[in-house]
């Protein structure tokens, strides 16, 4: 047998027909809601025949089965596809994230804020209440020590 009829007898017998781009499950992610193809001719008579051009059903079956393999989604597709939308999903994430953050910083710096000028208001009034104190005991130091220096002569 030689290799023309080898490969012509293996196509003739391959069922084709199972290997077209139609999904046959609707739930399928990758369902692109495309109506299914309608499905090609039988092969002619020469194909059938023994005494035909094999050659040409072959190529004509192989250029059935490329176009029919067009709409196949292949995987480098599908990792570009779930890359990109990861990516997305990160820079998307990641600036939500960072604006959170910046909120509740923002939140915990009025708060810290609000605390220390609360603390530095309540030193300040202590220490004006001291000074006034030292202020008055100053005054009536000052004061007996006139009336010391106004008995004693000194």
């Amino acid at each position: 047998m030689t290799q023309q009829q080898q490969i012509t007898s293996f196509v003739s017998t391959a069922n084709v027909g199972k290997l077209s781009a139609t999904q046959e499950n609707d739930d399928s992610v990758f369902n692109d809601s495309t109506p299914a193809k309608p499905k090609s001719a039988k092969r002619p008579h020469t194909c059938l025949s023994s005494d035909g051009d094999h050659g040409l059903c072959i190529e004509t079956e192989l250029n059935e089965i490329r176009n029919s393999m067009k709409n196949i989604l292949k995987k480098e597709d599908v990792k570009m596809i779930v890359t990109e939308t990861v990516t997305s999903l990160l820079a998307q994430m990641k600036k939500e994230m960072k604006k959170e953050l910046k909120k509740e910083m923002m939140v915990e710096i009025q708060t810290n804020k609000e605390k220390v000028e609360q603390h530095f208001k309540s030193d300040i009034s202590r220490l004006c209440k001291r000074i006034d104190s030292v202020e008055f005991d100053n005054a009536n130091i000052l004061e007996k020590t006139q009336t010391f220096t106004k008995t004693t002569g000194f």
